[in-house]
């Protein structure tokens, strides 16, 4: 047994488990068990969790108890998704034209490039559409640029 599937016993052999984690099989079948608990897989499952527990490493320390709960299999990824691109670092602004656009989307707005009052109502109306779009990517990029 190297990973522990709960689903294979029953709650009674689950709880008695919790109850007894890390005990030797040997002392806690001394005793009777509760209705609903199996000896066999007492000594299988508390077996192998106290074999875990009394691995001693080269420099004699006890080595840490170490048990996969559960199977690591590869995760699923279907072929019609596709990777998403890297988050850009900031507005996309051309200066010269007075424009502002957002690099997610392509949204872009306007402003007079001689007043910075003019530049800052533009980043307003950046702000705004980046916070009511309704794409994720477009919000998240508001809240790394815009706070």
């Amino acid at each position: 047994m190297d990973v522990f599937d709960p689903v294979k016993y029953s709650l009674e052999e689950n709880k008695f488990f919790l109850q007894h984690l890390g005990e030797s099989p040997v002392s806690v079948l001394k005793d009777s068990l509760p209705k609903g608990v199996n000896p066999v897989t007492v000594r299988e499952v508390l077996g192998k969790i106290y074999e875990l527990d009394e691995l001693i490493d080269d420099n004699g320390n006890r080595q840490p108890l170490a048990v996969s709960w559960q199977e690591q299999a590869p995760g699923f990824t279907a072929d019609w998704v596709k990777e998403e691109a890297p988050m850009p670092e900031g507005l996309v602004e051309d200066a010269e034209k007075g424009m502002l656009q957002c690099p997610v989307d392509g949204w872009a707005t306007n402003y007079n490039p001689d007043s910075r009052q003019s530049h800052n109502l533009a980043r307003a109306r950046m702000s705004k559409h980046c916070k009511t779009s309704k794409d994720d990517r477009v919000r998240e990029f508001g809240l790394k640029v815009f706070g």
